[in-house]
């Protein structure tokens, strides 16, 4: 049949089977190739070609029937989602199945996620006790790095009573601790900001008790590059008033201030949220006492703020021992 369309075709030319030499734009008309012919001169995966204008169409090849996957629906044209798992199906329910993304959710959970559930979701995370973790002396020096904060308690005072009160925390004072010249300094914002020398850190009465925590991973965070920032940035502030009302400027900051923004400016890490000077209880007595001292009635509520316990209670920062 395709021989004798091809000889009735008006061409000029006669077309064989076996000839090489075929017009091209003939052959591409009937969607033949020249390359892979069989028996008939078409590749073994062409439909037979069908001639224009003729009254009957050539016979068509004989259907296979489709090869498919099992449990692949031949007529759909959309793919079914993945059935991960299956539940035994009651005589009056459908079986319930779980995608495959939910399974790969459930398999990157960690062991204990897994073992707990959801109930791990409902728990608030344990903020670290200061309290347990004040000492009377500091970690020994050689367990110091660059850039760790070290924190005081001291309640001798009414700007650190007042302190505590308003934090909920019984830490009162904080600077960051260098070495120089073999020797460990801290730089807090005392009146005015400078370096002292650990060894004298905040020594008043002897009452004192002291802490350091660091950064969870400072030898990732805190590289040379970073650490150098951070020193450059506590030396440029040194000579600098305190801050009395605790404004969140930078001619003249206090203690706290001093550590966040240092940190901030030098690696873009916040330890501790910012609160405003408004979210903070101010009803306690030796709180208001102090509040009238420095504002009188015009309390700055908008002022942000952070306080030591603040920055100690910060999600980045782990204990040194």
């Amino acid at each position: 049949m395709v021989q004798n369309t091809l000889d009735r075709c008006d061409t000029g030319n006669t077309v064989r089977e076996d000839n090489t030499n075929t017009d091209l734009n003939l052959l591409a008309f009937f969607g033949r190739s020249p390359m892979l012919k069989g028996t008939d001169g078409a590749t073994t995966k062409d439909k037979p070609a069908t001639a224009p204008n003729q009254s009957k169409a050539a016979p068509a090849a004989e259907k296979q029937p489709p090869t498919q996957k099992p449990d692949t629906p031949v007529n759909d044209s959309k793919a079914a989602p993945p059935v991960v798992e299956t539940a035994k199906p009651s005589d009056n329910s459908k079986p319930a199945t779980k995608p495959a993304d939910a399974q790969a959710k459930e398999a990157t959970k960690p062991p204990e996620a897994k073992e707990k559930g959801d109930h791990r979701h409902h728990h608030k995370r344990e903020k670290p006790d200061a309290k347990s973790e004040l000492s009377k002396d500091l970690p020994p020096e050689a367990n110091l790095k660059n850039g760790d904060i070290v924190f005081v308690s001291n309640s001798n005072f009414e700007e650190g009573k007042a302190i505590q009160a308003v934090s909920k925390s019984p830490l009162t004072h904080c600077g960051i601790l260098f070495k120089e010249d073999d020797n460990w300094y801290v730089y807090e914002a005392v009146q005015p900001i400078k370096k002292t020398p650990l060894k004298d850190f905040h020594k008043t009465d002897g009452s004192e008790t002291y802490l350091v925590r660091r950064l969870k991973h400072d030898d990732i965070v805190l590289t040379k590059d970073v650490t150098d920032k951070l020193h450059k940035y506590l030396k440029s502030n040194e000579g600098k008033d305190y801050d009395h009302l605790f404004g969140w400027g930078n001619d003249k900051m206090y203690c706290s201030e001093l550590v966040w923004k240092a940190y901030y400016e030098a690696a873009r890490v916040k330890v501790g949220q910012i609160k405003m000077v408004g979210d903070y209880d101010l009803s306690d007595p030796v709180v208001k006492k102090q509040v009238e001292l420095r504002y009188g009635k015009a309390v700055p509520v908008t002022e942000p703020t952070i306080t030591p316990g603040g920055v100690y209670e910060s999600k980045l920062l782990k204990t040194v021992k």
